[in-house]
């Protein structure tokens, strides 16, 4: 408990005054409330009272905004540390008049009230009165904030819980704490870097109580790999952030010591101790840290160490300056430690002794605490609901009578609609019998231009089909008349003409086919794709030899089911496009990835050609489109290819894209679904 405490208060005063609804708050207000903040958490009670009175007298005038958090300081000052009421209702009396009136404009800060209100009303042992503050701030919360703004006050309800000794009904509010501010935007520094690990460390004191120790050491190691994470973050914050760590070293400490790893639990807590027990940090939690290894020592039959740390504990407790019940809290283990040593070293007299001190004090704080512990923190929330339910029952009677005045308003003017719809009900049945009929005549065209495209279809596959013979009759004899070397040079380039123009023309009736016969249905097989891609390579090797270019396979094994002559044809003109576009000399890069996480198989062809430019990008899958270029040796392009291409890839269920930076080479993608 003294760990929780401390670190609360830690945290509370340290970055709490940094988040105001509208108004912007000064920064000067910022570095009084910081410096008075490490000074209350060093002990330097008296010190701090001091310094923070005299530097707002030289702040001169402050802004409502700066007002409130002022105030807001000071109510938890006398709360917690001075255990003063009558100053703790005067400061938050001025924080309610800070913001009177402007409550629209910070929405939080009137919310925090609430809160503030309940405190003290616990801290006067009034705990319904409390728990109806608590409520109300809780209902305006949730109407008004969002989650972001919420985080705090639902943290400040599970600590109430936890200060219950409800551990198990806390956890759900500390995780929900934690869920709501993780949606806090990161320039926020108390939201982002302090609250959370606040809000994870107490959630682990939480399962430390149950007894759950692997889920309190799993939450410890989470808060300090949270501070580690935010320590190049926040550079800034380097104090607070080694302040933090030894308040969680130290818990996780005592949680190793419960768990019998005396060894570690020693390391931690030394570690702690060295962290905290400095001017400037967190001296109280410092405290707590020796306690646990005072109890480590006892355990483990070292009493003159034990002795050591109890004798300069007791300096500590000795030199105390905040007498609250964490103080009250630590002597009560120091005495409990005392009994434990001198009963362990055979002085029975001491030892009955400090049994004695010990039992009374224990004693006198569970009377205190009974009445908090059992008082029902949900029975009162509900008891206020229902009184706030039966006020607005009340007022929505009289809300009644407006409604029926407004509905017999409404009801005349439905019947005035009514008269002005059926008025123009005849006016609409013309119109839509001139809308039916062009209808029909638009479906009539369309049949007639869906029949047209299918001769069209038909004429175009039966001449495609002719012209194969002809063609493939031309490209062989210009061949064997290459070959009988009965030609002069002059004639063997013509013939060398002859013979490209001819191969260019079966390409392109083959693609004209493969246009025309797309809707049919593919025939799919098993297809090894690495060697179906290696034999595409090994084609149009010749083609990337004429300009001096490498083709570059990069493959793994896999199988497809797919259409394989069509997949070769998709593969062919991306390879043979890539080297029509790309200058001598440069290199064509053909991969096969399997992503089996998104289950597909992605193919990509990559020049350093020269590029689609943007005015092309969107025609490029066109056919017959204005897209075509010529290639960088002069090879004219036929402009079906791709759009063919993107037929069959789409016919597999598949997608086909590119990228290309200007004139800096193109990528196209092929991926089908596995």
């Amino acid at each position: 408990m003294i760990g929780l405490l401390c670190l609360g208060n830690l945290f509370y005063f340290s970055c709490e005054n940094k988040t105001v609804s509208l108004e912007q708050k000064s920064q000067d207000v910022d570095r009084v409330l910081e410096e008075a903040s490490r000074l209350l958490n060093s002990g330097r009670l008296r010190q701090t009272g001091l310094y923070i009175d005299s530097a707002f007298q030289n702040l001169g005038e402050l802004t409502p905004a700066d007002e409130w958090q002022k105030h807001y300081f000071y109510t938890r000052l006398y709360l917690f540390f001075h255990k003063d009421n009558l100053n703790a209702q005067e400061h938050l009396d001025s924080m309610l008049l800070a913001i009177k009136d402007k409550e629209a404009a910070h929405k939080k800060e009137h919310a925090q009230n609430f809160f503030s209100k309940g405190d003290l009303l616990k801290a006067q042992k009034r705990y319904q009165d409390a728990m109806k503050y608590y409520f109300d701030g809780r209902e305006f919360a949730r109407k008004y904030l969002n989650e972001c703004e919420t985080s705090d006050l639902t943290y400040q309800l599970g600590l109430f819980k936890y200060t219950q000794r409800q551990y198990k009904d806390a956890i759900p509010l500390l995780r929900q704490a934690y869920k709501e501010v993780q949606t806090c935007p990161q320039v926020d520094q108390e939201l982002y870097l302090v609250n959370p690990q606040k809000y994870i460390n107490t959630l682990a004191l939480a399962f430390e109580k149950l007894g759950q120790l692997d889920s309190a050491a799993y939450h410890y190691e989470r808060a300090l790999a949270f501070l580690s994470a935010k320590r190049e973050d926040y550079p800034q914050d380097e104090q607070f952030i080694s302040i933090a760590e030894g308040v969680v070293l130290g818990n996780l400490g005592g949680v190793n010591l419960k768990l019998g790893n005396w060894e570690k639990a020693e390391e931690l807590l030394l570690r702690s101790i060295e962290i905290n027990d400095r001017p400037r940090f967190d001296r109280y939690d410092a405290q707590t840290a020796k306690l646990k290894l005072i109890d480590l020592y006892l355990q483990s039959g070292k009493l003159v160490e034990a002795q050591l740390w109890l004798d300069e504990l007791d300096r500590d407790l000795g030199n105390r300056e905040v007498k609250n019940e964490d103080f009250t809290l630590g002597l009560l283990a120091w005495k409990n430690m005392a009994w434990r040593l001198h009963e362990a070293k055979g002085d029975w007299a001491n030892a009955f002794e400090h049994l004695k001190k010990f039992q009374t004090l224990f004693d006198s704080l569970e009377r205190a605490g009974s009445e908090l512990r059992y008082t029902d923190m949900e029975e009162a929330f509900r008891k206020t609901e229902n009184e706030y339910l039966l006020s607005i029952m009340n007022r929505d009677q009289q809300i009644k009578k407006v409604y029926l005045t407004i509905i017999l308003l409404l009801f005349f003017s439905a019947g005035l609609v009514i008269l002005l719809v059926n008025k123009n009900l005849k006016k609409t049945k013309q119109f839509n019998m001139k809308v039916s009929k062009q209808n029909l005549e638009m479906q009539d065209t369309l049949t007639a231009l869906e029949q047209s495209q299918a001769e069209n279809t038909r004429m175009m596959h039966m001449v495609a089909h002719d012209l194969r013979s002809p063609i493939s009759s031309m490209t062989m004899l210009a061949e064997l008349l290459i070959e009988s070397n009965t030609v002069s040079e002059e004639e063997k380039t013509m013939l060398e003409h002859i013979k490209a123009s001819g191969h260019n023309s079966l390409n392109l009736v083959s693609d004209i086919l493969g246009g025309v016969n797309e809707g049919e249905q593919m025939r799919k097989e098993a297809v090894d794709l690495q060697q179906l891609l290696q034999y595409c390579v090994d084609l149009m090797q010749h083609k990337a030899e004429e300009k001096q270019q490498k083709l570059i396979l990069k493959s793994q094994p896999v199988s497809l089911k797919v259409s394989r002559e069509k997949m070769w044809r998709v593969i062919s003109n991306l390879i043979g496009n890539a080297i029509k576009f790309s200058p001598k000399g440069e290199e064509i890069i053909i991969k096969l990835l399997v992503q089996k996480e998104e289950g597909v198989v992605r193919v990509s062809v990559s020049d350093q050609g020269i590029g689609i430019p943007e005015e092309i990008k969107e025609h490029v899958f066109e056919m017959f489109s204005g897209g075509k270029r010529t290639g960088t040796a002069g090879e004219q392009p036929h402009g079906m290819g791709l759009a063919i291409s993107k037929q069959i890839v789409q016919a597999h269920g598949g997608q086909i894209w590119f990228e290309s930076n200007g004139d800096r080479g193109t990528v196209f993608f092929v991926e089908i679904p596995m």
